[in-house]
């Protein structure tokens, strides 16, 4: 069943389609291509602004754990695999970066394959300045838990440079039960989110990048 919320942007109301609670979270419904509904955008600190880890180290992500800025900041450290099986974890995504761009999709999504190229762009463009983009997949084509093949065949068929992770234990699920596919959002090297939003990454999401990096 769906039903229709307005979320407020401050400015502007968005009218958005989510999954109520007798939906199937794990088929939540693919964003419009031509629809970006930025859910909430926080004046969180960006971090330290030499990238890269501070002396060798980072520290775990605190709680309380969430993307939503009114009930958790910080995105918590689940396991993922990479496409050549090893595990990896959200501390590893974004202790490397300054910043860290999250977009959790499936492969049967196709909002999420015309993402992979626009990610790839702002990745090449960002990377320089302290920018990690990361892609975590739930689900392949068939809605199945994604397979290395799959994994590696996603990376072949876009030419991506940027991670590709598997979330075997589909631990993003959680973050999608009220919203659509793909979700993305941005965390700082603390681990936590200073801008979310599902769908389809809005038009202005380079001005947020160039104010943080």
């Amino acid at each position: 069943m769906l039903r229709f919320v307005t979320l407020s942007l401050g400015l502007t109301p968005v009218a958005c389609v989510v999954l109520a609670c007798g939906g199937d979270p794990e088929r939540a419904p693919p964003a419009d291509l031509n629809d970006a509904a930025t859910v909430w955008i926080g004046p969180g600190d960006a971090g330290p602004r030499e990238g890269g880890s501070q002396s060798g180290t980072c520290a775990a992500a605190k709680a309380p754990f969430g993307i939503d800025k009114e009930f958790g900041q910080s995105f918590p450290d689940h396991p993922y695999l990479t496409c050549d099986g090893e595990v990896v974890s959200a501390r590893d995504m974004r202790c490397e970066h300054q910043l860290t761009l999250v977009s959790i999709g499936a492969g049967w999504c196709e909002p999420c394959e015309a993402e992979a190229l626009v990610l790839e762009d702002l990745y090449q463009r960002y990377r320089r300045r302290g920018l990690g983009v990361v892609q975590l997949m739930y689900a392949d084509r068939q809605g199945f838990v994604p397979g290395l093949s799959f994994c590696a065949a996603w990376q072949r068929e876009f030419a991506l440079s940027y991670p590709v992770y598997i979330d075997v234990q589909k631990s993003s699920l959680q973050y999608l039960n009220i919203g659509v596919t793909p979700l993305n959002f941005v965390m700082n090297q603390r681990g936590q989110v200073i801008w979310a939003g599902f769908g389809v990454l809005p038009a202005d999401i380079e001005a947020y990048l160039d104010a943080w990096l």
